[in-house]
């Protein structure tokens, strides 16, 4: 009887979904231990002969692995955001060709589409970077950007959620916390006080306001408040609020004049602006090597409306673009989830990408 090949067993449904479903019941958003889904890749990949470094601090760790340098380089992260409430389905639940869970999208769907491309890929060379702090900072691909075998790279796949389309573009990020500051004061006698919240109000529409203004024809700013913070009891005037803005600009415009646009609405206002996060916009020419390789499989270029390590790689190596499985309008979702068809089509396309690149 003939031995099955690995890449018969590792580019399988079976494969896939049973490995998808193990790293989503490995809890790793930024409150839980992702040293546990470092060391399950670590474990499986030095397995099949990889040579692994880990890079970065004790609570966010970074894995490089390679098994001859060289070859191309796969790129993603295994932190998620928190699990949330009310989901229908319990975490790594499978219906069909539907896998369930936090990260099943963003991004262990495509994290999974990468290590089975490694199992199959035996002696061709390729190089996964696995980080486990892009949520929150992408400091373990700044560190893992240093490293030669960035650069050395005959090409990198950043292997985020693109439905597999080629993400060529990338917005601009920047994420601030302003705090307003007021007066305490009973409930019942307010003009005695000074209601940041009422103040934070105020501060968010002279944002918002200074966001839109930067639009232009064919640019345009996100502007989206996602947390505040503000009073201590229901009677009592609050004399500090605190706020959280996400911002995502087009490639034309710059997130530090951005960032003197808001800081310029802020003057006179009783209130102080932290900068929590600022990556600038990335664009990646159409003729690039990689882009060019993964359009001649029928694939269409797209822009990405979210920030990815991309940002972190692409001064070290410009051959680089984002393609992953999965519908990236499912990130963050309740009830996350994606098709484990689409996770084994990216796999096979690596497997095939790492085989035509092996110079």
């Amino acid at each position: 009887m003939r031995s099955m090949s690995s890449a018969e067993r590792y580019l399988s449904r079976g494969s896939i979904a049973e490995t998808l479903r193990e790293l989503i019941l490995i809890p790793s958003s930024n409150t839980d231990d992702r040293g546990k889904i470092v060391s399950y890749m670590r474990n499986r990949l030095e397995g099949w002969g990889y040579g692994c470094r880990i890079f970065g601090h004790g609570g966010a760790p970074a894995l490089l692995a390679e098994k001859r340098p060289g070859g191309l380089l796969l790129s993603g992260h295994l932190d998620t955001v928190p699990l949330g409430s009310n989901w229908s389905f319990e975490q790594g639940a499978i219906s069909g060709s539907t896998v369930y869970g936090r990260g099943a999208v963003d991004m262990k769907g495509g994290c999974t589409a990468m290590l089975m491309a490694a199992a199959a890929a035996d002696e061709t060379p390729l190089t996964l970077a696995f980080t486990t702090d892009e949520e929150t900072g992408m400091k373990g691909a700044e560190e893992i950007a240093g490293d030669e075998a960035i650069a050395r790279a005959p090409a990198i796949i950043i292997c985020e959620p693109t439905a597999l389309r080629i993400g060529i573009r990338e917005r601009g990020l920047l994420q601030l916390r302003i705090t307003a500051f007021g007066k305490a004061a009973h409930a019942s006698i307010p003009m005695e006080g000074d209601n940041a919240i009422h103040r934070a109000l105020d501060v968010i529409e002279r944002l918002r306001s200074t966001a839109n203004g930067q639009s232009s024809a064919g640019e345009d700013v996100i502007f989206n408040v996602d947390m505040i913070r503000g009073g201590e009891k229901v009677n009592v005037i609050p004399d500090r609020c605190a706020t959280e803005v996400d911002m995502r600009s087009s490639s034309g415009i710059d997130p530090g004049q951005l960032l003197q646009e808001m800081e310029a609405a802020l003057m006179g206002q009783k209130a102080e602006l932290e900068v929590l996060h600022q990556l600038p916009p990335v664009e990646i020419p159409g003729d690039a090597d990689i882009v060019l390789r993964l359009s001649a499989g029928g694939m269409e270029t797209c822009d990405v409306a979210f920030a990815t390590e991309m940002v972190r790689f692409s001064d070290r190596n410009g051959n680089i673009a984002v393609f992953g499985p999965g519908d990236p309008g499912q990130a963050h979702q309740i009830d996350e989830h994606i098709d484990i068809d689409e996770i084994l089509r990216a796999a096979r396309i690596y497997y095939d990408l790492a085989h035509e690149m092996d110079v």
